[in-house]
């Protein structure tokens, strides 16, 4: 477990590995087990999105788009969960993981290209219960958040105006991203080749959530078996870094 830091401080006179991040932010959860995988000493910034913590100005100098997680290491600022995985492999190359399976990339594209349909369904199936909340405070919301395709998320879900078409077709997008990924391991025991690896961590939080809004919408994943998916994340998720990167951060309704 990192040690805790109370406030941003200037990136610059950072030194060491440094993650803004979320409790149940799937992309943050994405680069916790990455961190805990490797076994590396980082500072924890814990954004508080009920406080609003994500549209101070210090914030948003660090990340104009307004989301986490935020990676800063030795004054570099890393982005984009995906791309803070392989930077943290590159830079940290111990513990070795792998890196052998002719499906990562593709494995990597999916997972960014299925997070708008993650985080829509989340929040529909999930978080539904904000809506009131959001839709009490958009205003103030819209006026400090720099990223209008923010913006208009947060409205559409505030007022209640995501059609059952677009949830359907989100889901529709979530089942095919689990076939493909349960077809890659009918030939590779890891998403990453021999061991696992960057592949398998971005994809193992998809697979949490996709379990969870499958409890509330049920056949989300489809009617097929997914067998080499469920083995798969089975072990995933028994690892020590699945609990201290993801399990250990979110409330007890959650788990």
């Amino acid at each position: 477990m990192p040690r805790v830091l109370k406030n941003i401080e200037d990136i610059d006179s950072m030194s060491g590995l440094h993650l803004y991040h979320a409790t149940v932010s799937n992309c943050s959860q994405r680069v916790r087990i990455m961190l805990e995988e490797k076994e590396l000493n980082w500072e924890s910034h814990l954004i508080d999105f009920a406080k609003s913590e994500q549209l101070t100005e210090k914030f948003q100098s660090i990340n104009p788009a307004g989301v986490v997680p935020v990676l800063a290491h030795n004054g570099a600022i890393i982005t984009e969960s995906n791309d803070i995985l392989e930077y943290i492999e590159q830079e940290f190359p111990s513990p070795q993981m792998g890196k052998d399976g002719q499906y990562i990339r593709s494995l990597l594209d999916l997972s960014n290209a299925v997070q708008a349909d993650v985080k829509l369904l989340t929040f529909e199936l999930i978080l539904n219960k904000m809506r009131p909340f959001e839709a009490k405070n958009f205003e103030d919301y819209a006026k400090r958040q720099g990223n209008k395709s923010l913006v208009e998320f947060h409205r559409k879900f505030a007022f209640d105006q995501v059609s059952e078409a677009e949830i359907s077709n989100a889901a529709d997008s979530l089942s095919k991203a689990a076939i493909y990924v349960d077809t890659v391991l009918q030939k590779e025991e890891w998403l990453s080749g021999k061991a696992m690896g960057v592949a398998d961590i971005s994809w193992v939080v998809n697979g949490h959530r996709f379990y969870a809004l499958n409890a509330t919408m049920p056949n989300l994943l489809g009617m097929e078996p997914l067998t080499n998916f469920k083995n798969w994340f089975k072990n995933m998720s028994s690892r020590k870094s699945f609990k201290k990167g993801l399990l250990d951060y979110l409330p007890h309704m959650m788990r």
